[in-house]
């Protein structure tokens, strides 16, 4: 798995170390992570990645762009969000979803699924 790339696009530090921690002890070697809208459009056009976390919400604002490259690139991702489904907007409502506040054992076997191991 250490080959594996994987990207963290959360506005919330905290909520972000926790995730990009626990992707690094699941032996994850590239784990980024980014904070920003612009952050993460620069971090998705600049590199190659395996899989991507994104929050649905970065600081008020939504993914769409991020949502669209995702899309564009072929990149696998989950969405992690406080919001129920429907409440998400539509380009990202079918998307794999995990709810605030993520377990440790959901965060894994989601991006086991994402990567196909």
């Amino acid at each position: 798995m250490k080959h594996l790339r994987i990207l963290v696009i959360e506005d919330e530090f905290l909520v972000a170390l926790d995730m990009t921690a626990a992707l690094e002890h699941m032996g994850y070697g590239a784990v980024s992570h980014a904070e920003t809208e612009s952050s993460a459009l620069q971090q998705l056009t600049e590199n190659d990645w395996d899989a991507v976390i994104a929050d649905a919400n970065l600081n008020g604002c939504g993914i769409e762009k991020i949502g669209v490259l995702l899309q564009v690139r072929n990149i696998p991702f989950v969405i992690v969000t406080g919001y129920e489904r429907e409440n998400l907007p539509a380009f990202i409502r079918d998307a794999p979803m995990l709810s605030k506040p993520v377990s440790f054992e959901s965060l894994a076997q989601t991006v086991r699924r994402l990567c196909k191991l």
